[in-house]
């Protein structure tokens, strides 16, 4: 599933696939009792496992439930820089194919001396090799955006579910049961807290 970021991460406008936005990255703090869970998002990876994050770890519930919130957040952010290169790449291509119209309108009528149809201006344009890369462009980054979108609804699932599961879960069930390690594309570390 990572290959569908190959493409887009090479883009400049996504300031959060290339990992432009520190405020993501910075690290989040939360009082467990007597202990301190500091949370620290790790580098995007465009390798990872989709299905391994999205999937429920029973044996950590207390690292899913404090996690999935980044994971998500990214997850919108992701989903939000491909709408807007979306809508950037359609735009681009509406641009394109005005300038094609007037330049193949103005181009038949040189070879024909009268007015070109519509429809003759239509087929011109959509001859156009640029016009057609653009489209194919179009139609990958949509492509994309669906499987965002798709991964996104799905870390939202995971976090409802998360939410449903740690209603019952009290900071001193956090403090003793919750495991140092990486969840979610976060960084778990516990630290005794000096001031209770």
């Amino acid at each position: 599933m990572a290959n569908i970021f190959d493409e887009v991460a090479k883009e400049d406008e996504f300031k959060f696939l290339t990992g432009e936005h520190a405020f993501l990255k910075d690290p989040k703090y939360i009082h467990l009792g007597k202990k301190l869970a500091k949370l620290t998002p790790t580098e995007w990876d465009y390798d990872f496992d989709i299905d391994k994050i999205l999937k429920i770890d029973p044996s950590n519930i207390f690292g899913e439930v404090v996690t999935i919130a980044v994971f998500v957040n990214r997850m919108g952010f992701m989903a939000a820089e491909m709408r807007n290169y979306t809508k950037k790449l359609k735009l681009y291509l509406e641009m394109n194919e005005a300038e094609k119209s007037k330049l193949y309108r103005n181009e038949l009528i040189g070879k024909t001396a009268k007015k070109p149809t519509i429809a003759e201006v239509e087929e011109a344009v959509m001859a156009d090799l640029k016009i057609k890369n653009i489209k194919y462009d179009l139609i990958r980054a949509e492509e994309h955006l669906e499987k965002i979108d798709s991964m996104y609804n799905a870390a939202k699932d995971k976090s409802f579910k998360l939410n449903t599961l740690g209603k019952n879960l009290t900071s001193e069930m956090f403090e003793s049961e919750l495991l140092e390690g990486s969840v979610n594309g976060v960084i778990i570390e516990l630290k005794q807290r000096k001031h209770s």
